[in-house]
């Protein structure tokens, strides 16, 4: 399979709802979404940042990134703007092809207004 150029993608002008939560994907994680069957990270990662917002943890910039473990799985994690963990979490398993992506998958969050938005973060 061919690695996804996602430099390309430098901005946003369609947003597309994925979720009951309000919460949107920009052109590029759209694309990530499709063309790799990410739709599920997308959703923990909308999951996971409201949780953390609902505790009351500033989430005006998440980052989660995802990397391979060992055992087919991987490992999540979401960070604030400066570097903070805020928390990580094992997925026990998945097929996501972490070649097309340089190894791992980096997706910004922030909050919309009604939600948050997920994007590359060559789109902010």
């Amino acid at each position: 399979m061919q690695k996804l150029n996602l430099s390309q993608f430098t901005g946003s002008q369609s947003f597309y709802p994925f979720t009951l939560s309000n919460s949107v994907l920009t052109e590029g994680t759209a694309h990530v979404a499709e063309e790799l069957g990410a739709y599920w990270l997308m959703e923990k990662i909308d999951r996971l940042v409201r949780g953390i917002a609902k505790s009351g943890k500033d989430v005006s910039l998440a980052v989660a990134n995802l990397k391979p473990a060992d055992d087919n799985g991987a490992y999540l994690t979401i960070e604030d703007g400066n570097y903070n963990k805020l928390i990580g979490t094992h997925v026990e398993y998945t097929d996501l092809d972490f070649d097309r992506v340089d190894g791992e998958l980096t997706v910004w969050v922030s909050p919309n207004g009604q939600g948050f938005t997920l994007y590359l973060p060559s789109e902010r």
